[in-house]
C-alpha cells in the first residue's frame, strides 16, 4: 500500500547537517510517509550516512546518482515517489514535528492542491523552539488566487521556497520544473500560482531554515548567478505576459524584491568582482526595462535612481 506522503531530500555535501535533518523527519507525529533521499554525488560521507539510516528504517529509500544539481535531484526524487502528496526538505535544514500531520489534515479537509506555510530562520548549532499545535485551532485561509498572497509582510504569505509547501503529487508533476538554474524556487512557485490551484495558507512557521555558509544561496557570487536570476525573471515574465493584471502584481511584489536582493549582494561582494556583476545586472535591467517590468516609483523602490543610472550607462556603451 502506497504511503500518503513522499518526503524528498536532495543531498549534497552536508554531512554535518544531515543527521539533524533526517531525525526531524523521522520524528514526525504523522508516520505514513516514505523518505526518498537523493545522494547527488556527494563527495563527503553523506551517502554513507543515508545508507546507515536506511538500514534502520524501512521507510527510507536512498538514490545514489551522479551530480545533477538541485533541480535534477528533486525531479528524480519526485519520479520515484508513490505518495498522494509530495514534500521537499533541504538537507541542511529541519522541520517541525507536526508539519506533515498539519499539512496532510488541511490538504484532505480542503481538497487542496498545495498547503503553504512559513519558515523560521535558526542560527547554526542552535535548536528551534518547538510549539505544540492543536490542529483544530489553527487558522488558515483558502483561495484559488494564490498570487495575491505573494506579498511580503502579511500574515498569510506564500513565500518562494519549495520547502514551505506540501504539494498534491499530480499537481506538482504537471508543473515540474526543468529550468537549469540555481535559483529555481521563485519561478517555480509563480508557475504554480499561475495555474490558480486550490490553496491553503497558514501563518505558522513549520520549517526551520538553518544558516549554512556553504549553501548555494550563500556562496560567492559570480556573473553567472546574476544571469541565473535574469533567466528566472524572464521565465516568470513569459508566464504572465498575456495577463496584464497578474503581471502587474508580479512586477510589484516579486520583481522588485529579486532585483533589490541582487543589487544588495553586488554591493556587498568583493570589489574585484563588482564590475562583472554590475555588467550582468545592467544587462538584466535593460532587458526587463524593455519589457515594461521596471515601473516602481522612488517611494517603493529606494534604489530606483541607481537602476536608472545603470540602464543609461549600459545604453551609452552600446
Amino acid at each position: 500500500m502506497s504511503p500518503k506522503i513522499s518526503v524528498i531530500v536532495p543531498v549534497y555535501n552536508v554531512e554535518a547537517f544531515l543527521p539533524q535533518c533526517l531525525n526531524s523527519i523521522l520524528a514526525q507525529t504523522f508516520t505514513d510517509f516514505e523518505l526518498i533521499c537523493v545522494d547527488d554525488g556527494s563527495p563527503d560521507n553523506s551517502g554513507k550516512i543515508l545508507d546507515d539510516y536506511a538500514a534502520k528504517d524501512a521507510r527510507i529509500k536512498v538514490i545514489h546518482q551522479q551530480n545533477k544539481g538541485l533541480v535534477g535531484a528533486r525531479n528524480n526524487g519526485a519520479d520515484a515517489a508513490s505518495g498522494k502528496y509530495l514534500y521537499f526538505v533541504d538537507s541542511d535544514d529541519a522541520i517541525h514535528p507536526q508539519l506533515l500531520e498539519i499539512c496532510h489534515t488541511l490538504a484532505e479537509r480542503e481538497n487542496a492542491d498545495w498547503v503553504c506555510f512559513q519558515l523560521q530562520s535558526v542560527p547554526e548549532n542552535k535548536s528551534p523552539e518547538i510549539k505544540k499545535y492543536d490542529i483544530a485551532k489553527i487558522y488558515y485561509i483558502t483561495t484559488e488566487n494564490p498570487l495575491s498572497l505573494c506579498q511580503s509582510k502579511q500574515k498569510y504569505e506564500i513565500g518562494f521556497t519549495v520547502t514551505t509547501k506540501l504539494y498534491r503529487t499530480s499537481f506538482y508533476l504537471q508543473h515540474r520544473f526543468d529550468l537549469k538554474i540555481n535559483f529555481e524556487d521563485y519561478p517555480q512557485t509563480l508557475d504554480f500560482c499561475a495555474a490558480h490551484p486550490k490553496t491553503v495558507c497558514l501563518s505558522e512557521a513549520l520549517y526551520f531554515y538553518t544558516y549554512n555558509p556553504a549553501s548555494i544561496s550563500r556562496s560567492n557570487w559570480t556573473a553567472q548567478k546574476i544571469k541565473d536570476y535574469h533567466t528566472g525573471l524572464s521565465y516568470v515574465y513569459d508566464i504572465y505576459q498575456n495577463n496584464p493584471q497578474e503581471l502587474s502584481l508580479v512586477i510589484k511584489n516579486v520583481f522588485s524584491r529579486v532585483l533589490k536582493r541582487q543589487l544588495s549582494i553586488i554591493h556587498h561582494s568583493e570589489k574585484q568582482n563588482q564590475p562583472l556583476l554590475l555588467k550582468a545586472f545592467s544587462e538584466e535591467l535593460v532587458d526587463l526595462n524593455s519589457k515594461g517590468c521596471i515601473k516602481l516609483s522612488g517611494s517603493k523602490f529606494k534604489n530606483w535612481l541607481k537602476y536608472k543610472w545603470l540602464i543609461i550607462k549600459s545604453h551609452k556603451k552600446d
